[in-house]
């Protein structure tokens, strides 16, 4: 049903369904006591904006609403504009929605929701770049996303290599290329440098994040609920990316360089989870592809009963997840604790 709704083709019913869904999953941020976890020497732009709306959970909520309402939609726009879906659908935009509304808790708008304005900006510029427009302008604008996604969270630094990356597997990589990536992380680089000298506590900051990755290690720590949300997000990555792989030759050329393109995402972004305190919330850099290659998927299923099935249980696990406190004071039962390292 879910799956036949949001392929139909009705768009605006379609887009009252992605307003209805975002509003209904999101409802109970708007309430919520913290706003984000961050790093302070590391993430400076989200020590600023906490400071400014920790006393405001329900502005963070209703900002939260409004990013993650956004970033469905120009996910959309993504997989329709690369191709992988064949007709109007806003089946992307539904599974983006879920995923992010299914992890991080009362901590929304986290620094990884907030940093993934910047990475869908960088996926939209390498896209751009290979469509020849304005390439070396569009290289710049990928680098400078990734610099200035970095002040939120600090991982989303890691995506300058993600366009290095993708400039190879478009066509051979140029020296111009590599100069406009560099020139495009050096404002954010030179911003950086003289917020903290000015601060005067640059040693500090540098220092702070040297630990930070000299001490890099996965890490997971959730209560059962959220394990099975993380772990069934993760399964729906791994089974979407095998099914693109296995039907990568029935594509054009065009759409088998984006589906590489997209698995060097999903590399490079887990990769860079040993930066984050909980590997469950940086698993929000990684649902924008989810939604991509899932999506892709589900409209290329001939029998959908199974993939509807599995959706269902994982919205009924996602109300578990984000009821835990009260049936755990409804039924006197405490949900154990998992750590992992």
């Amino acid at each position: 049903m879910l799956i036949r709704y949001f392929t139909s083709n009705m768009p605006f019913q379609q887009l009252l369904g992605i307003i209805f869904t975002a509003i209904l999953l999101w409802l109970g941020f708007l309430f919520g006591v913290e706003t984000w976890s961050y790093r302070e020497h590391a993430e400076p732009l989200a020590f600023i904006l906490e400071n400014v709306m920790q006393n405001q959970p329900y502005w963070a909520g209703v900002i939260a609403l409004l990013s993650v309402l956004f970033q469905s939609l120009w996910i959309n726009y993504l997989v329709h504009r690369i191709g992988f879906l064949s007709k109007t659908s806003y089946l992307a935009a539904f599974l983006y929605l879920l995923f992010t509304a299914s992890l991080e808790g009362n901590l929304m708008p986290g620094t990884a929701v907030i940093g993934n304005f910047f990475a869908l900006a960088v996926l939209n510029a390498m896209i751009n770049a290979y469509y020849h427009k304005n390439t070396l302008r569009s290289v710049f604008h990928a680098s400078l996303f990734a610099g200035i996604g970095s002040l939120f969270y600090f991982p989303v630094l890691g995506l300058w290599i993600f366009v290095i990356v993708v400039l190879i597997i478009y066509r051979q990589l140029t020296f111009r290329e590599i100069f406009f990536s560099l020139l495009g992380l050096l404002p954010v680089l030179a911003g950086l440098f003289t917020f903290y000298f000015w601060k005067g506590d640059a040693n500090a900051h540098f220092q702070i994040l040297g630990q930070a990755f000299t001490t890099w290690k996965f890490m997971f720590k959730s209560t059962l609920p959220e394990l099975l949300v993380g772990v069934m997000i993760l399964i729906f990555i791994l089974i979407s990316v095998v099914y693109a792989l296995i039907h990568q030759n029935e594509r054009v050329i065009r759409v088998q360089r984006f589906i590489a393109m997209l698995n060097w995402y999903i590399i490079l972004v887990i990769l860079l989870s040993g930066y984050s305190f909980n590997l469950f919330q940086h698993i929000i850099l990684l649902i924008p592809v989810a939604a991509i290659f899932l999506s892709s998927m589900l409209e290329g299923l001939r029998k959908k009963t199974i993939a509807e099935s599995l959706i269902w249980i994982f919205i009924i696990l996602v109300t578990v997840y984000r009821l835990e406190s009260h049936l755990e004071a409804w039924f006197q039962i405490d949900f154990p604790t998992i750590s992992l390292f």
